[in-house]
């Protein structure tokens, strides 16, 4: 977080968002991230399928 807000006061443009809303509603989250980082819509769809796949099997 601390880099996160350093980052943002020198100007760096990016956009935080809670990974808490993205469980409640990913859809609609994904759907944000995708617009603000200019990736097709169209991909909304692989972008959730990701979420649903553990990208660390076996680790806690």
């Amino acid at each position: 977080m601390q880099s996160y807000l350093e980052l943002y006061q020198q100007g760096v443009p990016m956009q935080a968002f809670r990974y808490e809303d993205l469980e409640k509603n990913a859809q609609e989250m994904i759907t944000a991230i995708f617009q603000y980082c200019n990736v097709p819509l169209s991909e909304v769809n692989r972008g959730l399928q990701a979420l649903s796949e553990d990208s660390q099997p076996g680790s806690y």
